[in-house]
């Protein structure tokens, strides 16, 4: 049972953990641990001062000092000194001037006879070092470096992967179609939701030749970084056959050797692949897509032609499909996000519902069309967060 003692020290603790969890960066972090250690539990574990340094080549150069604490400015420590080995090897050290690891060489300058240290990040990038006066409770002490070394670690971690995820979520941004051409009279309109940060759905509009525009949708098994890794292929593998003026099927048989040999049996794309050309004729190629709905002048048409799923089986053949476009004829191509979209009772949004939707706004722009989906999928689920991704294109003559 703790004493009245450690319970002052905890709510002292729990100050400076907070103020670590709220720091916007790695460096606020570090001064916030620098500054709350020796400001709030200064007096509680004899510390009067304390060092940040940063790791370079071969040792660490002091960024920062706070309290009773007077380094030399650009001070280093060497990796080779026996005390940072030792650091380095267990996470955190305690070393008086009696110790065999302790050079007074070194810590002179500092004005240290007694330190404790701790280093962070997964390589050891930061050291914080901490200037002690006898006597030391060094279980206290043990305690509380441990508590802040592991917190700390968590956020350094957090915050790079956030930083990794943000700039994944701008590349795959990046490979969105951001405006949508003025095709011989063709309306064209297309939105993706990710369900995290990044997705696995891709949707592309290709300039193939003056009087042909590609039209791609693909969706990667799950969804989250993986994902988004395995669309990223497909798009520029997509858009280097499309240069190689490479025929649709011919395209789709390479595409899926070329994600059977880098991916896994679990892995797999669905992705459709259509070129559309001024005069209306649309020529297409399924590799496991939901099919996409083909609104005629009378009948709505599922474009289902084509083959097996990207990834799993190389030898996969394809064959290709077509539509012919007349005025008012509609293409709108989605990801089962939105079709399986489920609401409190676990029915699903179904194909049923877009069609009646596409009806009921026929007359209306294909970006009405599309924004019209999205809002009845949300409502039907009652605005919960999506469990998977969700794209629409439309394509309207």
């Amino acid at each position: 049972m703790f004493t009245m003692d450690h319970r002052t020290l905890l709510i002292k603790l729990e100050k400076t953990l907070e103020k670590i969890e709220s720091s916007p960066a790695t460096s606020a972090m570090l001064r916030a641990i620098l500054d709350s250690i020796v400001q709030e539990l200064g007096s509680e574990l004899g510390i009067k001062g304390g060092r940040i340094y940063e790791s370079m080549d071969s040792y660490y150069m002091l960024s920062s000092q706070a309290g009773d604490s007077h380094a030399p400015e650009n001070y280093q420590l060497s990796m080779e000194y026996q005390c940072v080995q030792i650091l380095r090897k267990d996470g955190q050290i305690v070393a008086r001037e009696s110790d065999p690891c302790f050079d007074p060489k070194i810590e002179g300058p500092l004005d240290v006879t007694c330190f404790a240290a701790i280093v962070l990040g997964d390589n050891d990038e930061y050291l914080v070092s901490f200037t002690l006066t006898e006597p030391i409770d060094d279980e206290k002490l043990q305690y509380v470096l441990t508590l802040i070394r592991h917190v700390a670690n968590y956020k350094i971690r957090a915050t790079r992967l956030e930083f990794y995820i943000s700039e994944a979520r701008k590349i795959q941004s990046g490979l969105l179609p951001q405006e949508f051409p003025d095709f011989f009279g063709f309306d064209i309109y297309g939105k993706s939701v990710p369900a995290e940060i990044v997705g696995g759905d891709l949707f592309d509009v290709i300039p193939i030749e003056e009087t042909i525009l590609g039209l791609a949708i693909a969706d990667a098994s799950g969804h989250g970084l993986p994902a988004a890794l395995q669309v990223r292929d497909v798009y520029v593998g997509l858009r280097m056959g499309v240069e190689k003026e490479m025929k649709i099927v011919r395209t789709m048989q390479k595409l899926n050797h070329i994600l059977a040999q880098a991916g896994k049996s679990h892995e797999f794309i669905t992705l459709f692949y259509a070129e559309l050309e001024d005069n209306g004729n649309l020529f297409y190629c399924n590799a496991g897509h939901n099919p996409p709905l083909f609104f005629g002048n009378t009948q709505v048409h599922e474009l289902s032609r084509g083959g097996l799923i990207l990834g799993p089986y190389p030898k996969a053949k394809y064959e290709r499909g077509f539509a012919y476009f007349e005025s008012g004829n509609l293409l709108l191509m989605y990801t089962d996000g939105v079709t399986e979209a489920t609401n409190s009772v676990g029915d699903e949004f179904g194909t049923n519902r877009i069609i009646k939707i596409v009806k009921k706004h026929r007359a209306a722009s294909s970006k009405t069309i599309c924004e019209e989906i999205f809002s009845a999928c949300e409502s039907f689920t009652g605005h919960a967060k999506a469990k998977d991704d969700r794209t629409i294109v439309v394509v309207k003559r």
